[in-house]
């Protein structure tokens, strides 16, 4: 076990290049939906001057973000969960200082348990714990692979007002062999890592699934606002989707759910069961009105869930989670 292992001294990182952007997208992907069963919102910000790539061990560095993500889920009930990746001032040319935060507004911890919340199996209190089910070994593990790392996890929180657990860390820039030339994952590292997050090139397209043309229109604008640069597809029904899915082979799918001739349950179905359809991202959109809407949407092979009406910043995040 991880933190049996850490408390002997016996874990050991494994530090390899590897893109941060990437990582941090990984692991905020990985808690989505259970964010958006507890109706949460999860917010992102990456600095952009932080390099490409960077050393560390990606396992641990994300088995700590998906700790911490996790817990301030588990925590929230309204609200939103938010991952801030900023670049401190005292870096140099050898290696970048970060600061990793991930920010809540759920319960808050009372300041006389701040201390005692790292250690294994503590609980804020029983009743908590009943609530909400407890941390269990999660941030003690946490701790140990950061000391691993050089560094600690610190907490700011009031009681009602929500948390925020972060650390600060010092990751090497990799020294590159001008001789060698970068694996095509590299590449695909640098282009992620070197993009500003609201760039899309010429080639991404977005189907927007949607029978009302005032919300056909809105959905339009907002995404040319975000991304300039795309290629925004349209259908008024599942079956239109479907046929332009096929013709055209979009990058994500918006999906209204409630359309005349082929709902998007049905047309998401369909989607799924074609070759290039298993990965494709599907966003569905809408009112949310009917009870186990949004349960159904995952159930069925969705990825993600906007409510209507949709904001344009909701629909941005969003995007940028998933393209």
């Amino acid at each position: 076990m991880d933190f049996s292992k850490a408390e002997a001294g016996k874990l050991k990182l494994a530090e390899e290049p590897y893109n941060l952007k990437k990582l941090v997208l990984e692991a905020i992907k990985i808690m989505n939906i259970q964010a958006l069963i507890k109706g949460l919102d999860i917010h992102f910000h990456i600095d952009e001057n932080i390099p490409p790539l960077l050393m560390f061990d990606a396992n641990r560095l994300r088995q700590i973000l998906l700790n911490l993500l996790g817990n301030a889920i588990k925590f929230t009930e309204t609200g939103f969960v938010e991952c801030k990746v900023t670049k401190l001032e005292n870096s140099d040319t050898k290696s970048v200082k970060l600061r990793i935060s991930i920010r809540d507004t759920g319960i808050g911890i009372a300041k006389e348990s701040q201390e005692k919340i790292f250690d294994s199996f503590t609980q804020e209190d029983f009743s908590t714990t009943r609530r909400f089910g407890g941390t269990g070994l999660g941030l003690a593990i946490c701790k140990q692979l950061l000391a691993l790392m050089k560094s600690d996890l610190h907490l700011k929180s009031e009681l009602n007002q929500g948390s925020e657990f972060y650390f600060d860390i010092s990751l090497r820039i990799p020294e590159v062999d001008p001789q060698l030339k970068p694996t095509e994952s590299q590449k695909n590292d640098l282009q992620l890592s070197g993009n500003h997050s609201n760039e899309m090139d010429g080639n991404s397209k977005i189907l927007v699934v949607e029978d009302n043309p005032v919300n056909l229109g809105l959905m339009r604008n907002f995404i040319k606002r975000i991304f300039p640069e795309v290629k925004i597809l349209e259908a008024q029904n599942g079956e239109e989707a479907i046929q332009v899915f096929l013709e055209e082979s979009p990058s994500l799918i918006l999906m209204d759910i409630q359309m005349p001739v082929m709902n998007g349950y049905d047309a998401t179905k369909e989607i799924r069961k074609l070759p290039n359809g298993k990965n494709i991202p599907i966003i569905a959109v809408t009112a949310g009105i009917i009870a186990g809407e949004k349960e159904k949407c995952f159930q069925l092979g969705m990825d993600d869930y906007i409510s209507k009406p949709v904001h344009k910043e909701t629909l941005k995040q969003t995007l940028l989670k998933w393209l």
